[in-house]
């Protein structure tokens, strides 16, 4: 990602959320974690080994799309 006061890329998440206001509050109702989509930008690279089945691997791919996507 971008860093803005910094001026340069570095690694990290955003975190897209989604959340209801009336105007003086923000009750957030989901979130997702975002990362890049290329492989070299990952801080970690995923385990070949982790089962398909499990939450933490459907987070994973679910992380690497992009935020258009995420939001249907």
């Amino acid at each position: 990602m971008f860093d803005h006061a910094a001026h340069r890329f570095v690694k990290g998440f955003r975190m897209l959320t989604l959340g209801w206001s009336d105007g003086n509050s923000f009750v957030p109702l989901a979130f997702s974690l975002l990362i890049s989509e290329k492989v070299e930008n990952h801080i970690q690279k995923a385990n070949p080994s982790v089962d398909r089945r499990t939450s933490g691997y459907h987070r994973r791919r679910e992380s690497m799309s992009k935020a258009t996507v995420t939001l249907f």
